[in-house]
């Protein structure tokens, strides 16, 4: 059995409110918000049918909520649906969506709080070079390289031991990213929504 359903089976499915069911249409205007269809179902996010949290719940076809999240059609990931939400941007679900989404995936999920400061240097070097290839990658380019934090040289930390200023540095940089992350990720996915088909 599916690993979903086991756990579906585990949590007892709760009715979710209809005020929150009807912000959530009117939101996506009573069409799936993947591909537009207007027959419609609420899916949980995080496959518990018990949390009915408003950020948990998103509208899908039946085809895109079976196939796609539960079958074995091409996949809707949990990650695509959760910047869905902070985005509201289809683009999360184009096809080129996985060609950014493991250079954005550290920002996502997090990540960048147990990396070293290098290694979110590098990342952040990659996102942006991947970007500024896009369409419009320039503009893009320019407003990610003022979200996105810069490796911070020694001579600008105070003089000390090494790993104190790999620390100093690796802390400015997450408090960048922290306090940028909804605006990278909103304009990811503005760029990924301009480019031409």
């Amino acid at each position: 059995m599916p690993l979903h359903l086991r756990y579906c089976m585990k949590k007892k499915r709760l009715p979710i409110p209809q005020k929150i069911k009807d912000k959530l249409l009117v939101e996506c205007n009573h069409m799936c918000v993947r591909c537009g269809v207007q027959y419609h179902e609420v899916h949980h996010i995080d496959g518990d049918p018990s949390n009915n949290a408003e950020e948990n719940l998103i509208v899908l076809c039946p085809n895109c909520h079976q196939g796609k999240v539960h079958g074995n059609g091409i996949k809707i990931t949990s990650t695509q649906m959760k910047l869905y939400k902070m985005t509201k941007s289809k683009a999360v679900f184009s096809p080129i969506y996985s060609a950014v989404k493991d250079r954005i995936m550290f920002i996502e999920t997090d990540e960048y709080e147990n990396l070293t400061s290098d290694e979110i240097s590098t990342r952040s070097r990659d996102l942006i070079g991947f970007i500024s290839t896009l369409s419009h990658g320039e503009y893009y380019t320019q407003k990610l390289r003022d979200l996105l934090p810069k490796r911070l040289a020694g001579s600008l930390l105070d003089s000390g031991c090494e790993r104190k200023r790999e620390e100093i540095a690796k802390e400015c940089q997450k408090g960048k990213i922290r306090n940028n992350r909804g605006e990278i990720l909103r304009l990811v996915a503005e760029c990924l929504e301009v480019q031409p088909l």
